[in-house]
């Protein structure tokens, strides 16, 4: 499960549908060619952040500057103002949530690698990431479903 990959989901696919009333199939184009946006940027992520070397690890700066960059797009996400005319509103958001889904790349590349980092027992690898995976669940857990009535008319 991955958090920040569900919420820019969420929000652009809730916002080009419902917000601009896009039709259902553009709203979910719109939806995909951010994500392979984010994929792409993935990989040109992981190249480089297998590459870095540092003296206070090769991961942290990537990871800081991931949820940082992340959060402060996210939130520029809601500046869309009202008066802005259509077309630029959704060239706005959909820039903004391709440039969120790398940034979110950015902290999820670096940290899924550093599980191998951190030991070279394929045990202990395994029950790291387990326990990633275990906490990602309740989280998103703990903040979507607590919404759920809330957000039946929204999506």
């Amino acid at each position: 499960m991955d958090l920040p990959r569900i919420m820019i989901s969420m929000y652009l696919a809730s916002y080009l549908a419902g917000t601009l009333r896009l039709p259902v199939f553009a709203a979910a184009a719109g939806v995909l060619g951010v994500r392979i946006f984010g994929v792409s940027g993935g990989l040109l992520i992981g190249v480089l952040s297998d590459r870095a070397r540092s003296n206070g690890g090769s991961l942290r700066r990537w990871m800081a500057a991931g949820a940082v960059l992340f959060t402060l797009l996210f939130a520029l996400l809601f500046q869309a103002g009202p008066g802005w005319e259509p077309g630029v509103r959704t060239i706005y958001i959909c820039v903004l949530c391709g440039l969120a889904a790398v940034c979110a790349e950015l902290w999820e590349i670096p940290c899924g690698a550093l599980s191998s980092c951190i030991t070279s027992d394929p045990a202990a690898q395994a029950g790291l990431m387990g326990g990633r995976i275990l906490v990602s669940a309740v989280a998103v857990s703990g903040v979507f479903l607590p919404l759920g009535p809330h957000l039946s008319g929204w999506l």
